[in-house]
C-alpha cells in the first residue's frame, strides 16, 4: 500500500508542482517519492534533475547528494546518463582519490562510446586535476593530447580551455613566449564566440600569464572584476567566490591587506554557502596569510591549520606548499625556529622546485636565528645559485629571498654576495613598482610589505 501511496504522491507533485512551473524546485522530493515506489528509472531520472538544479543555484553539497542517489540506480548499461551523473559530480569532488575515481569511470564510458567529444572532455578534466596540483610539467602532454581530441571532435569549449591552461602552465615553467601565444588564442577565440561562461572559465588562468608577463596588477585587478560581474549575472556563487579570492590576491600582492582580507571574507562566505571546500580552503589560506601580515597570529594559525588539513584531503600539493610556507613563516615571526624550521621542510617535500628554493630560504633564516651558520651558509648557497641560474620568476616572496641571501651573506662576512643580494633585490622591486600605474597602489607595494620597506633601507645603507 505504501508504494502504490508514494507512486500517487508523485504523479500528484507532478501535476501540481508543473501547474506552477516549479518541477525542478521538487526534483528531489520526487526522486524519493518514485525510489519508494519501486521506479528506479523514473526515480534516477528526477534525481539528475534536482541535481542540476541544486548546481545551478550554488548548492554543490545538496547537488553532490543527488547525483550520487541518481548513480547508485542507474544501471552499468546506461552509459548517457551515468555520463551526465558522473560529469557533474566530478566538478563537485573534493577529496583526490574519489575525483580521480570518477574521471577513471568518465574515460571508461567514453572509450565504450568511442565518442571523441566525450573523450576531450574527459581527458581535460584528467588534465586540469594535474595542472592544478601543481605538476606543471606533468600537465602539458595530457593537456596537448586533449587538445588534439578536442581539434578532431570540433569542441572549440574544450579547445580554448586547454589554451587557456597551456598558458598557465609554460606561465610557471617561464616560458612567457608559448605562454602568451596559448593565452592569446584562448581570449581571441573566446571573444569570437560571445560565450560569457567559457570567458569566464578562462580568467583564472589568463590571470596566471598577465599577472607574470605584463607586472602591472592593473590588468589583473579587471580580470578579476570582470569575472565577479559575470558570475553575479549568472547568479553563480561559486564562481564569484573565486573571483573575489582573486581580487584578493591583488590587494595581498600589492601590501594592502585589509583590502585583501575583506576580499579574501566574502570569497569564504560565498563559497561556504555553496559548499565549495576547494575555493573555501584558497579562501582559508589567504586569510590566514592576511592575518599574519596584519599581526594576528592566533587567528592566521587557526586559518592556516585548517586550509592545510584541507588541501591535504583534496591532494592539491602546490597550495598545500603554500599553505605551510606561509604557516612556518609566521611561526618565524614569532621565534619559533624549531617549528617553522620543522614546517619549511615539509614544504620541500611537497611541492614544486621554486617553492622549494623559498622554503630553503626559510630554513636558512631560521639556523642564522639559532646560530648555526655552517648550516645557513650551506642552504643559502644553494638559493643564491638558483638564483644567478634562475632568476626569481615564480616565487612567491623573491624580495624576502633576496633579503634573506643579503642578510645572510652579511652574517658569514661575504660583503661582496650582501651587496649583490641587496642590488638584486632592489632593482627587482624597483622595476616591479615602476610597473604599477597607479601611485596609492605604487605606495603601498613599497611601504606596507614589510621586506620590501627592509631591502630598500638595506640599499639605501650600503648607497649613502
Amino acid at each position: 500500500e505504501r508504494i502504490r501511496l508514494h507512486n500517487k504522491a508523485g504523479d500528484w507533485l507532478v501535476a501540481q508542482a508543473g501547474n506552477l512551473g516549479q518541477l525542478e524546485i521538487f526534483a528531489g522530493v520526487l526522486g524519493e517519492h518514485y525510489e519508494r515506489a519501486g521506479d528506479l528509472n523514473l526515480a534516477a531520472d528526477w534525481y539528475l534533475r534536482a541535481g542540476e538544479h541544486a548546481r545551478s543555484q550554488g548548492g554543490e553539497t545538496e547537488a553532490h547528494k543527488y547525483f550520487d542517489r541518481a548513480l547508485d540506480l542507474l544501471p552499468p548499461v546506461d552509459h548517457e546518463r551515468r555520463w551526465q551523473a558522473l560529469s557533474r559530480r566530478e566538478e563537485l569532488q573534493f577529496e583526490a582519490g574519489a575525483r580521480q575515481a570518477d574521471i577513471d569511470a568518465l574515460i571508461e564510458l567514453a572509450n565504450k562510446s568511442g565518442d571523441q567529444d566525450r573523450m576531450a572532455q574527459a581527458m581535460y578534466r584528467k588534465a586540469y586535476r594535474i595542472l592544478w596540483s601543481g605538476d606543471d610539467r606533468q600537465s602539458l602532454p595530457v593537456l596537448e593530447e586533449t587538445l588534439e581530441i578536442a581539434r578532431s571532435a570540433g569542441n572549440q569549449e574544450i579547445g580554448i580551455y586547454v589554451l587557456a591552461d597551456l598558458a598557465q602552465a609554460y606561465t610557471h615553467m617561464s616560458n612567457l613566449t608559448t605562454a602568451g601565444e596559448m593565452a592569446h588564442m584562448a581570449l581571441e577565440r573566446a571573444e569570437q564566440l560571445g560565450d560569457e561562461e567559457i570567458l569566464a572559465s578562462i580568467i583564472l588562468p589568463l590571470s596566471v600569464y598577465y599577472d607574470y608577463r605584463l607586472g602591472d596588477i592593473e590588468p589583473t585587478f579587471q580580470l578579476a572584476n570582470q569575472l565577479i560581474e559575470i558570475s553575479q549575472r549568472q547568479k553563480n556563487r561559486g564562481r564569484e567566490a573565486l573571483g573575489m579570492n582573486l581580487l584578493g590576491n591583488r590587494y595581498m600582492d600589492l601590501g594592502l591587506y585589509k583590502d585583501a582580507r575583506k576580499a579574501f571574507r566574502e570569497g569564504y562566505r560565498l563559497a561556504d554557502m555553496v559548499g565549495s571546500r576547494l575555493i573555501r580552503a584558497h579562501a582559508l589560506k589567504y586569510l590566514g596569510y592576511c592575518h599574519w601580515r596584519l599581526a594576528d597570529a592566533l587567528a592566521a594559525r587557526e586559518m592556516l591549520d585548517e586550509a592545510i588539513a584541507e588541501f591535504t584531503i583534496s591532494g592539491e600539493d602546490e597550495n598545500l606548499g603554500e599553505a605551510i610556507l606561509y604557516l612556518a613563516m609566521l611561526l618565524e615571526s614569532i621565534e619559533d625556529y624549531t617549528g617553522a624550521t620543522k614546517q619549511h621542510t615539509q614544504v620541500i617535500k611537497v611541492s614544486s622546485t621554486i617553492l622549494q628554493q623559498e622554503a630553503t630560504a626559510g630554513l636558512a633564516r631560521c639556523a642564522l636565528w639559532q646560530g648555526k651558520l655552517d648550516q645557513a651558509r650551506q642552504e643559502i648557497e644553494q638559493v643564491w645559485s638558483y638564483l644567478i641560474e634562475s632568476g626569481p620568476m615564480g616565487m612567491y616572496f623573491e624580495i624576502l629571498v633576496y633579503q634573506t641571501c643579503a642578510d645572510i651573506f652579511d652574517a658569514l662576512g661575504d660583503s661582496d654576495k650582501s651587496l649583490a643580494a641587496t642590488e638584486a633585490g632592489y632593482a627587482e622591486l624597483m622595476e616591479g613598482a615602476q610597473r604599477i600605474k597607479n601611485p596609492r597602489w605604487r605606495q603601498s607595494f613599497l611601504r606596507d610589505v614589510p621586506e620590501h620597506r627592509e631591502i630598500i633601507a638595506m640599499w639605501e645603507r650600503v648607497n649613502q
